[in-house]
């Protein structure tokens, strides 16, 4: 999932200053398992701009706001318009917000969360898997791994190895010696650095060669979610 946090207050207050009336859409995906979505999102900063004296004109939990046509669906449900709202807060990753705009609804888009990567949804506690959030780098190499990133933990964000001031073992990162060296740890779980190398070699010259990505199809909306009421 795509894993989102909370911006400040004072970001967030500072930004909706100039509005009075607000509509609020909440993500039920994503966001609302990064415990910034979904209804308790939604009701901790409608509460907030209720202490702020803003006027909630709306406030809806979107199934996913990433989808355009549920986001399209969602606006015009709700009548939201220049007419009778000043702005539209998004709950949800970056996605949603570009969804939302889009829609063109003419009205300013406020996002309340920061996108922070993808994260693995489980109740497992690896630290160098689960506090190493995608940075969306476009050469994955987690299968060679063992799922950490090391473009994430690393603070050099070495794609194809450690550095030459690196540890021969594991110990400590010569740069965070708070932390340990990524690479070695890596290394030690049993990966081929040399097999990492190579594969950073191919993704090089065969990067104009990707696959074909499949193309939308052009549908209705309700062929694309199978949730009433939402599509």
């Amino acid at each position: 999932m795509q894993h989102t946090i909370w911006k400040s207050a004072a970001e967030i207050r500072f930004s909706l200053e100039p509005f009075r009336r607000i509509a609020i859409f909440s993500c039920g995906a994503c966001a609302n398992l990064s415990g910034t979505g979904g209804h308790e999102g939604l009701n901790i900063i409608k509460g907030q701009l209720e202490d702020w004296d803003k006027e909630v004109v709306a406030a809806e939990v979107i199934i996913a706001c990433c989808v355009k046509e549920i986001m399209r669906q969602a606006l015009l449900e709700a009548a939201i318009d220049k007419n009778n709202c000043d702005a539209v807060v998004v709950l949800s990753c970056g996605g949603g917000v570009k969804c939302v705009a889009l829609c063109q609804p003419q009205i300013p888009i406020i996002p309340v969360c920061d996108t922070i990567g993808s994260s693995p949804i489980t109740s497992e506690n690896d630290s160098y898997i689960i506090d190493s959030p995608c940075k969306g780098c476009g050469t994955c190499i987690l299968g060679l791994t063992g799922g950490i990133c090391p473009v994430s933990y690393c603070p050099l964000n070495r794609i194809n190895g450690p550095c030459a001031k690196a540890p021969a073992t594991l110990g400590p990162c010569a740069v965070r010696p708070d932390r340990q060296c990524i690479w070695r740890i890596i290394e030690h779980n049993g990966t081929d650095l040399e097999s990492v190398a190579e594969l950073i070699r191919l993704q090089k010259n065969h990067h104009p060669d990707r696959m074909s990505p499949v193309k939308l199809r052009t549908a209705p909306p309700w062929s694309l979610c199978t949730f009433p009421g939402h599509c």
